[in-house]
């Protein structure tokens, strides 16, 4: 019984670290994107599709799709827009893993 319970507690203290430690890599990712001093960032009209999931947009830039990145605040501006709509983007590729980050976007009215 007593070993029963030592291996519960063991299992239970390896799922909570493991746990905090994948947290701490998505903190760490998030806070070194947006204080990269080194990363380009670039513009271009392009064609809005649609989301792809929650983290991600697809767009048309230069008649080439492309799937771009975007936070949370920037989902919810996003959602409710339609598709085939003219934007002005500005965004930066992320060179650890060669996303396409979103920094800004605008809709351009025809």
């Amino acid at each position: 019984m007593r070993n029963m319970l030592l291996c519960f507690a063991l299992f239970t203290f390896t799922i909570v670290v493991a746990g905090c430690g994948s947290s701490m890599d998505q903190q760490e990712n998030a806070v070194s994107a947006h204080e990269d001093p080194k990363k380009e960032l670039l513009r271009a009209k392009a064609i809005y599709i649609g989301l792809i999931d929650s983290n991600s947009i697809e767009v048309v830039i230069d008649k080439s799709p492309t799937a771009i990145q975007i936070s949370k605040v920037q989902y919810k501006t996003l959602e409710s827009l339609q598709t085939n709509t003219p934007i002005s983007i500005t965004y930066y590729v992320k060179k650890s893993t060669s996303q396409n980050i979103l920094e800004n976007v605008v809709i351009i009215d025809d």
